[in-house]
């Protein structure tokens, strides 16, 4: 139906119906992905942050590379 309620043909309808699908597959998966993730014990990775945080002067003077990227 278009958005005054008139039924359109399915050529017409066709395109935006499979777009539609094709965009509700991609976030349900996207879902699936990210919300397991989003479950897990992050205080590992908050450790690995503030060691790395704590720590970078002297890692990017080490590394020539890093210092010229960051």
């Amino acid at each position: 139906m278009d958005c005054e309620g008139n039924v359109v043909p399915f050529e017409r309808a066709k395109a935006p119906a499979l777009s539609l699908i094709r965009f509700n597959t991609t976030i349900h998966g996207a879902m699936k992905e990210m919300v397991p993730q989003m479950l897990k014990n992050m205080t590992p990775y908050k450790e690995v942050f503030s060691l790395l945080t704590q720590h970078k002067t002297g890692l990017i003077n080490k590394s020539s590379k890093l210092e010229a990227s960051g």
